[in-house]
């Protein structure tokens, strides 16, 4: 509950990466903190080749929450397990 509105990005070195460019083409997900409180469990695919992986964790002006354990001060990031997986072609 505590990541709610969090975003994202992927890139690779020959990109500029932007995470404040409203139409970011590396944006990968976003959690509309005002669509409710995050699952506990998230699955992202990411359907690109990729160097870099970015997680933003922001929330906008007016921010409220009904989600238990959430902070209006500050922002959290738990992130337990991350899976890389690829597929190598000859």
């Amino acid at each position: 509950s505590r990541a709610t509105g969090y975003y994202f990005y992927s890139y690779d070195s020959t990109e500029v990466f932007d995470p404040n460019s409203p139409n970011s083409s590396n944006l990968i997900y976003h959690h509309d903190p005002m669509s409710g409180c995050p699952a506990s469990v998230q699955n992202i695919t990411v359907n690109r080749l990729a160097q870099e992986i970015v997680f933003i964790n922001k929330r906008p002006p007016g921010y409220n929450s009904t989600c238990v354990g959430d902070s209006l001060e500050k922002t959290t990031v738990e992130i337990c397990e991350v899976k890389v997986m690829g597929e190598i072609s000859l």
